[in-house]
């Protein structure tokens, strides 16, 4: 088992699935015929990479249009960090740490809204945060939660 955007998932990986999909709580994890047991955790990353890009960018573009500032994102980009769970350039590329995806969605809304709000104050002023509470009225408790549990967000 294992947590996934406020739900916990059971894993069962599968050969042959045209692709990777969710039912009733289980993730049926597409592997290619013959893949050895040691192929499960790179097929989880990449499956966890793949829901970070599908979900995150059309989340950022919705609060980015809220605020007026669709034009200013450039890019996406999604690593996989133990210090980071995102960053905003002054270009407007919003890179975020894809393990985000395991916790909870009102905290990867706050990441999202995090950085959004850094396209228009790259700073962390008293401006900044009244900013992300027109977008993130409860960003406190999805702030405090991170920085207490992101240690645990990690794939060995």
């Amino acid at each position: 088992h294992f947590p996934f955007m406020g739900t916990t998932l059971k894993l069962q990986a599968h050969e042959g699935l045209s692709e990777s999909c969710i039912e009733n709580d289980v993730l049926f994890l597409k592997l290619k015929p013959g893949d050895q047991p040691s192929q499960l955790k790179p097929a989880f990353e990449n499956w966890l990479k793949q829901e970070a890009r599908r979900y995150i960018p059309a989340f950022a573009e919705q609060k980015a249009q809220q605020l007026g500032i669709s034009d200013k994102i450039a890019s996406f980009r999604f690593s996989k960090t133990k210090s980071k769970w995102g960053s905003c350039s002054p270009d407007g590329k919003l890179q975020f740490n894809w393990l985000i995806m395991l916790s909870p969605l009102e905290v990867i809304h706050y990441l999202v809204c995090h950085e959004v709000c850094h396209l228009l104050q790259m700073n962390h002023s008293p401006a900044f945060w009244q900013l992300l509470g027109s977008i993130h009225p409860d960003y406190k408790t999805s702030k405090s939660w991170l920085k207490q549990n992101g240690h645990r967000l990690w794939i060995d």
